[in-house]
């Protein structure tokens, strides 16, 4: 005890001395003295947590008010100011009929303790009422089941059923008591027929008396502040379907409601449990566990997701049959080649083993001696089939194994381990191993040429190009060099590569010689500026003075012949700028026919076909993409344009015992012409067998018919092309729908942009809807066949241009990279929100340019969120520096959703409206007449 005040207080025969005492820990208690009797009344701590350094004991010296109401103490540097004289110490009804000893009269008055002078009516000394604190959960599924807690004061006890009773009802309902506590309350919700608001009520009755526990009875009901919301819970997806039995595989469960109750637990089987680890409102996402392979005893197990103890249905048909989980026998690995790169990485690596298609997220992870996963990078893997799988080597620069300042100066080779994460399952390059040596080798440098302006002449005898530069022996090999010369790729086959040059030989066939042509090396995406070369004739010996003077009169007849056809060519011919347009004629009445089939289909198949040629074969077949005609089965005609046609079939997979839905894309023959068509048709199909991501429509592979026909085969896609779908007034997206397919669309351009490669055709039409709503970007080429009217010509009518996607700096200077393609996805978003009206219907296309010039914009549709036509807004800026990348748009248009999602209850308009074209395409006009319809366009 460090101090003490002693008052004298109460009313009648009640009054009594009380003493207020202060110790050296900072507490401060409050006694009621009878003779040599001290029974404590009340204690608490008064010392400030801030000050943990100063001495918190409360000092000797006390003052009070004249009327005894406060008291004052000193703690450590403060001065407490505390309410000795009145009830309101008490902070509980519990804790102010406990304090009946006290000499002030304590008792409740409404909603705190008080002794009669405090209050203006009379104090209740003998009840107090039901306090509900808190009650979780809030939300629970229909069906019921849910475990509700309850946590407050004065629930009564179950020691004595005859004296004490509960009960709690939710909405009309009771809800059935399994544990009882007098500050805690739990039951089980009963269910109810449809998703609604319910109040939860608790009365308790309980007369009970304990002098020290409970000297006071509760004989009341209260409502707790926020109501219990019944929720329809349902399961709509759910993949992957399949993975190794050592488990670890990331399963996604998507639904309505899914965070709803509070016991969840997703069963594979009857017996296996898929470990969760997040759980939000539409996904549910767990890892399966590892389990011995003998004990399974059927290849495919349900995956089941139970919500406080029954299980969620699912929403679509057919899904029980559909969403069986496959335990899959684990992949191995047998051999890695190479096992080295350079510091930017980018070089492709080949992985061979033995069911590597098991593992549904395969990743490559390269990691510092410290091996514990903070120094390192990774990168996603492909597994083409149950043998072969490829990864990309992921740069150095992106990670923390070397800092990146001390990379730039870095000349010597760095040794990293690296391993096969399998889901589970952690692999090495053989069987056995757990991790491999991975080399990364400085980053080839390339210098220029060393004649004057870095141009060099080449001479028709000796067509070798020396190219010089450093660490030149880090290239993997030969064939990832591309040494293009002016336009041509490739135009140089290497023959050699030393530690400071690299040497290759020109075809002279492809340049004129008398022209200039700029010399660039690609390597693992960059490209380095070496200079240019000239190729000139090669020179004669001179043996004889009349021999030189011969050659030399030669040589300027040449050059005046050369010179005059030169001119004579030349000197009418201008070259229109290829980004400039010409308006083509064409028939406009055919739309997407992807889900509209035709049965003429089948009779353009006639006649002349393009035919690969045998090198083209070959390489077809070394990439493992070439499939035998008798695994392919072709279906009826889905879609058909002046390119080719359509078909659905299915495509067996050999030694899988597995049968895929596909498209099958053909060409026929009353297209421009066959070579350049047929060229072209290979040309999409060679750039989609790169892209491997859920939002980018990938190649199964290709096949040539029995008459040398070349066929695509591509997924199924069962809903067709995107702006089909969204102009087909049978079909009812939600806001949320389109803008989730915006994300889509966001999610696959940024993976495109990652792989450095242009769309330059980017529109709703050239975008896939697969069965489970997925959108796919696609038609890289393709797709002008099917909107022949969307699209203009330029360049003598060889090009065609969608000229109401393009942004303003391809329309006046032919440019296209990645920011053109931002443009592009505005006005995509655009046709979105507007089910498929066409961009600027009012604005001619010959007035494009200008109308964008004078900044003007299109405006903002309906329904159309504010936050989503600002993003709209960004992608249009004239600046293409001031457009964001595809890897923000994804954040941002995610973010609508989200941001809608929280004000919903506020908007009139929320993300679930349905709502028909505005205006309907087809509304008042043929469908060749789409640029003329829609609303009205200012500034």
């Amino acid at each position: 005890m460090t101090s003490l005040l002693m008052l004298r207080q109460g009313e009648g025969s009640s009054r009594g001395n009380v003493a207020w005492v202060g110790d050296s820990k900072g507490r401060l208690s409050k006694y009621r003295i009878s003779g040599k009797i001290a029974k404590l009344l009340y204690s608490v701590s008064v010392s400030r947590q801030e000050e943990p350094m100063i001495q918190s004991r409360i000092r000797k010296s006390v003052a009070v008010d004249a009327d005894e109401s406060f008291g004052y103490f000193l703690a450590g540097r403060s001065v407490v100011k505390f309410p000795v004289g009145s009830c309101s110490i008490y902070g509980s009804c519990s804790s102010c009929m406990k304090a009946y000893a006290d000499p002030l009269g304590c008792g409740w008055c409404v909603d705190r303790c008080a002794h009669q002078g405090e209050c203006s009516t009379a104090v209740e000394a003998q009840r107090c009422p039901v306090v509900i604190d808190k009650v979780y959960p809030t939300r629970g599924p229909s069906f019921g089941g849910t475990l509700l807690t309850i946590e407050g004061d004065n629930f009564g006890s179950s020691i004595d059923p005859k004296e004490s009773s509960i009960e709690v009802i939710v909405g009309d309902k009771v809800c059935s008591i399994q544990l009882w506590t007098f500050t805690k309350v739990q039951c089980n919700v009963n269910g109810s027929s449809n998703a609604t608001s319910a109040e939860i009520r608790v009365t308790v009755n309980d007369t009970s008396y304990h002098a020290e526990e409970k000297p006071y009875d509760v004989m009341d009901t209260q409502i707790a502040q926020e109501p219990f919301q019944y929720v329809d819970v349902s399961i709509s997806r759910i993949y992957p379907t399949s993975g190794p039995v050592s488990g670890g595989t990331d399963l996604t469960i998507r639904g309505n409601n899914l965070d709803a109750g509070v016991k969840r637990e997703v069963r594979l089987g009857d017996y296996h449990t898929c470990e969760i680890y997040s759980i939000t409102n539409e996904a549910v996402m767990c890892k399966t566990a590892n389990i011995a392979a003998d004990v399974i005893r059927s290849h495919h197990m349900k995956i089941s997701y139970l919500m406080d103890g029954t299980e969620v249905p699912m929403s679509c048909e057919n899904c029980t049959e559909r969403y069986l989980f496959w335990y899959r026998p684990d992949p191995s690995v047998e051999s890695v080649s190479p096992k080295a790169a350079t510091f930017a990485g980018g070089t492709n690596i080949t992985v061979r083993g033995r069911h590597l298609d098991s593992a549904n997220q395969p990743m490559l992870v390269l990691q510092s001696d410290g091996g514990d996963g903070g120094n390192g990078i990774s990168t996603r893997c492909y597994a083409w089939d149950s043998r072969n799988m490829s990864c990309t080597v992921p740069s150095l620069y992106n990670s923390t194994i070397v800092k990146p300042e001390r990379l730039q100066k870095h000349k010597v080779p760095i040794l990293v381990h690296g391993h096969f994460q399998m889901d589970g399952l952690r692999l090495g390059s053989k069987p056995g191993k757990q991790s491999f040596d991975f080399i990364y080798r400085p980053d080839p440098m390339f210098g220029t040429f060393a004649g004057e302006g870095n141009e060099i002449e080449v001479s028709l005898s000796d067509l070798t190009l020396e190219i010089p530069g450093e660490h030149l022996d880090s290239i993997i090999s030969k064939e990832e060099v591309d040494v293009k010369v002016g336009d041509v790729n490739f135009a140089c086959e290497v023959t050699d590569i030393q530690p400071t040059a690299l040497f290759c030989s020109l075809r002279p066939e492809d340049f004129k010689e008398v022209s200039e042509h700029t010399v660039e090396v690609v390597l693992a995406g960059n490209t380095y500026s070496v200079g240019a070369v000239r190729l000139v004739p090669a020179k004669v010996a001179r043996h004889t003075g009349l021999i030189v003077s011969v050659v030399v009169v030669i040589f300027i007849v040449v050059i005046i012949v050369f010179g005059v056809l030169y001119y004579i060519r030349h000197r009418n011919k201008k070259k229109v700028p290829e980004y400039f347009v010409d308006y083509r004629a064409e028939d406009g009445t055919r739309g997407n026919n992807y889900v509209r089939p035709n049965d003429e289909a089948r009779e353009a198949l006639m006649g002349q076909t393009f035919e690969l040629d045998s090198e083209t074969r070959a390489m077809l077949e070394s990439e493992k993409i070439l499939y035998q005609r008798e695994y392919l089965v072709l279906g009826p005609v889905i879609g058909q344009g002046h390119f080719g046609c359509v078909y659905r079939g299915t495509l067996e997979l050999q030694g899988k015992g597995e049968v895929l839905s596909v498209a099958v894309k053909t060409l026929h023959n009353n297209s421009r012409g066959v070579e350049i068509d047929g060229q072209a048709f290979l040309e999409e199909a060679l750039i989609m067998k790169d892209f491997h991501h859920t939002n980018v429509l990938s190649l199964i592979g290709l096949c040539v018919d029995t008459d040398g026909q070349l066929m695509v085969i591509t997924p199924y896609m069962k809903y067709g092309d995107l702006l089909s779908y969204i102009r087909d007034e049978r079909n009812s997206p939600t806001v949320k729908d389109l803008i989730t397919y915006g994300i889509h669309i966001a999610e696959g351009m940024n993976y495109l942009s990652s792989q450095k490669f242009v769309h330059r055709d980017l529109a709703a039409r050239n975008c896939m809807l697969s069965e489970d709503f997925t959108v796919h970007v696609a038609d890289f080429g393709l797709s002008r066949d099917v909107y022949e009217k969307d699209y203009y010509s330029g360049d003598n009518k060889k090009t065609k241009l969608p000229v109401k996607w393009m942004a303003p700096e391809s329309l006046e200077k032919g440019i296209y990279n990645h920011k053109t393609d931002v443009w592009a996805y505005g006005v995509v978003l655009w046709e979105l929100m507007t089910r498929g009206v066409t961009p600027y219907p009012e604005v001619d296309n010959w007035d494009i340019v200008n109308f964008l010039k004078q900044g003007r914009r299109m405006q903002q549709p309906s329904f159309c969120p504010d936050l989503l036509y600002e993003i709209m807004l960004q992608c249009w800026e004239e600046d293409p520096k001031k457009r964001p990348a595809f890897s923000r748009l994804v954040h941002e248009v995610t973010n609508v959703i989200t941001t809608l999602q929280k004000k919903k209850r506020d908007r009139p308009v929320g993300l679930k409206v349905t709502y028909v074209n505005y205006p309907r395409p087809d509304a008042g006009h043929d469908e060749d007449d789409d640029d003329e319809a829609g609303p009205s366009y200012g500034r």
